[in-house]
């Protein structure tokens, strides 16, 4: 396996070294930024770095310095992009290789495929046969598909997997809650049944004793009927204050709606989507569509689709990452090619993932979901 690191934030060199690395036994990163590529280094050194001068302003040699000081070993061979007429040649650079960004982009991908192959060379004998066995299982499959073989994605899988185990977990307890508080219609539970059983003679006994104290009070009494004291008059003047019971009924405060990241359109909220997709929240406006998965008030998962025809634009993407993830860009994991569509695989943080779909120029992006394990 054949480990490559490219740091670099031209758009030129993300598809020249797209083109050049669709090769077995190879896997990728990429980093947009001086910071990140560190960063990648750090979590695990690579076997070829390819770096951009003047990023961030630096010079090539002050780049390569300073990325050969954060290598443990002298095992990774650094290869430099530069522009040789600019930067003054090869000589001032610690880089093993230099590449002069003012070739064609065909003489570039030439020369990072050979670079490639020989760094496969110089590995030991099972190195090359297995090398040898991916060429040969290469002439039937697809390159594209072969890339995203050399690609762990066993972790994206689990994640995915665990994530719909959750979902069917959701869905089955909701289910369960609704038939506990639930029973047919016309049939009375028992506790109603014993209530229809002592109703009907407490009701005759309560009759019988109401009876025998009007009798017993009509014998005793020798009074005339007109020396009864006069009953009250009837209460008719409490009448009015009826008209206050509107006030005391008042209108319950609508729930707090959860909180949501700044570029979700509340007001486009679809609220009874949730009540066939439990968990999940749904937001739509006219450039998007913007579906939130919660655990427990914590947002999981988000999943942004373009409705404008016109794509989810670089800038927008950018910052749904930065607010969701804190970074602001990915590193490349994996890519394949399905049908008419670029799908990439990358990872935001330790934690966290996201997957890009693309038109097959890899040039508009239709849509994404950012993950959280």
């Amino acid at each position: 396996m054949t480990d490559i690191l490219l740091i670099a934030d031209q758009q030129r060199l993300h598809e020249i070294f797209a083109a050049a690395s669709a090769l077995p036994g190879v896997r990728v990163r990429v980093a947009t930024a001086l910071n990140q590529g560190l960063q990648e280094i750090a979590a695990e050194a690579p076997s070829l770095l390819f770096i951009q001068s003047r990023l961030s302003g630096l010079s090539g040699e002050i780049i390569t310095r300073h990325v050969k000081s954060e290598l443990k070993d002298g095992s990774t061979k650094i290869i430099l992009f530069t522009e040789v007429a600019n930067d003054g040649g090869a000589g001032e650079t610690p880089a093993d290789i230099i590449l002069d960004l003012a070739a064609p982009d065909k003489e570039l991908v030439d020369r990072i495929q050979e670079i490639i192959a020989g760094h496969g060379q110089s590995d030991n004998e099972s190195a090359v046969t297995g090398k040898v066995a991916a060429q040969k299982e290469a002439s039937t499959t697809p390159l594209a598909e072969n890339v995203v073989d050399s690609v762990s994605i066993g972790r994206e899988e689990t994640a995915s997997s665990s994530f719909h185990e959750e979902l069917e977990s959701l869905i089955g307890k909701s289910g369960a809650a609704k038939e506990r508080f639930s029973f047919e219609p016309g049939r009375d539970p028992k506790g109603i049944q014993r209530k229809k059983r002592w109703l009907f003679p407490a009701i005759s006994l309560l009759a019988v004793v109401i009876v025998a104290g009007i009798t017993l009070f009509s014998g005793r009494s020798h009074e005339p009927v007109k020396k009864a004291s006069p009953s009250p008059p009837p209460p008719v003047k409490p009448l009015p204050n009826v008209t206050k019971a509107p006030i005391q009924a008042a209108t319950p405060p609508l729930p707090q709606l959860p909180q949501l990241p700044g570029f979700v359109p509340r007001e486009g909220m679809d609220a009874r989507y949730g009540e066939t997709h439990p968990g999940w929240e749904r937001y739509v406006s006219a450039a998007a569509e913007f579906k939130v998965y919660r655990e427990k008030s914590a947002i999981k998962a988000l999943q942004v689709l373009d409705r404008s025809g016109d794509g989810i634009k670089p800038q927008f993407f950018t910052k749904v990452v930065q607010e969701m993830a804190d970074v602001r860009d990915y590193t490349l994991e994996a890519k394949e090619h399905k049908g008419d569509y670029l799908i990439k695989k990358g990872r935001l943080t330790a934690k966290s993932r996201v997957i890009l779909y693309k038109k097959k120029s890899d040039t508009v992006l239709q849509a994404f979901v950012i993950y959280f394990e």
